[in-house]
């Protein structure tokens, strides 16, 4: 039978040493999750992180800085971002909405300009 090593501050148990990280990202799965199924009559996904409360939360309990929190996700890529009113929506990944196709069109049109 397999013993488990005893947690230190900051493990999850897991051995990777990162268990406050592991802890957050839980918790903006959670968020999104809830979010998704209080607005599922509307077809929105993923969670808008002002108007959810996640920011407040980052802030309070893990004492980080949101931005920079779902900033290193996103570029870890265990999230998704996309700009909204009044802040950002986060996204599990590959669930974000693709660009429509007139932002593409537009890109088109100024890389053509730019030759």
């Amino acid at each position: 039978m397999a013993t488990r090593k005893a947690k230190k501050d900051g493990d999850n148990g897991n051995g990777n040493g990162k268990g406050k990280t592991d802890e957050l990202l839980t918790l903006i799965y959670a968020v999104i999750d809830s979010e998704e199924k209080l607005n599922a009559k509307k077809g929105w996904k993923g969670a808008h992180v002002v108007f959810s409360g996640l920011n407040q939360v980052i802030r309070s309990e893990f004492k980080a800085d949101p931005r920079e929190v779902i900033d290193g996700y996103v570029a870890e890529g265990k999230l998704e971002s996309k700009l909204a009113k009044k802040g950002i929506r986060v996204f599990r990944p590959g669930e974000a909405p693709k660009p429509r196709e007139s932002v593409n069109r537009a890109a088109g049109v100024l890389a053509g300009l730019r030759k």
